[in-house]
């Protein structure tokens, strides 16, 4: 059970760094994980006693405003289990990011063809390939992966995963949405639920 918890958001990769330092030197904290945010913001999650939080979290803020940017700061005291679930995953889910190999999780080899597109005014071609097995077996390989995360996935996480652009990706999402297999909430694409 986590005691309290402390968040620190940044802007900087040297001020991520600073904040961290500072924070694990100024009280008996200890860092539950990190999170790196293209363009260049961090997020440092630490975990200890409220005082001890709220001692670094003070610290971390000002050494990271001297060479950086503070976006938020915030300490939780006796979180939640729903919060501490939720952090613990994060930690989890950012680990075998970094290290897929530590979890046995091994990248999807999918197939995805692109076709060039000649002129503007014409109709656009398909991006993904018209192989009716090709396609099959990338929404398959797609809706295993968003499968596997509970809140769905967003468009640039499918982008990475396939190595295809924004609109291949939006338009294989797209196709799911038609043939009733996903629905998207905001940002994110996840699997509809069948109802008996």
């Amino acid at each position: 059970m986590i005691n309290a918890l402390g968040l620190l958001e940044v802007k900087g990769f040297t001020a991520g760094i600073e904040a961290a330092d500072a924070m694990l030197k100024a009280a008996q904290v200890r860092l539950l994980s990190q999170t790196h945010i293209p363009p260049g913001f961090i997020t440092l999650i630490i975990e200890g006693d409220l005082a001890a939080c709220r001692a670094a979290l003070d610290a971390g803020a000002a050494a990271a405003g001297r060479v950086g940017i503070v976006i938020s700061r915030k300490e939780i005291g006796r979180p939640e289990t729903d919060t501490e679930w939720f952090v613990t995953n994060l930690q989890k889910q950012n680990q075998a990011e970094i290290n897929p190999s530590a979890n046995n999780i091994k990248p999807k080899k999918t197939t995805v063809t692109i076709t060039k597109q000649d002129k503007v005014d014409k109709v656009e071609p398909p991006l993904i390939s018209t192989d009716d097995k090709t396609t099959e077996t990338t929404e398959t390989a797609l809706l295993s992966f968003i499968a596997e995360h509970p809140q769905g996935r967003n468009i640039t996480e499918i982008m990475t995963l396939f190595n295809i652009t924004r609109v291949a990706a939006k338009r294989l999402l797209d196709n799911c949405i038609s043939q009733g297999k996903l629905r998207k909430r905001g940002n994110r694409y996840s699997l509809v639920e069948v109802t008996k």
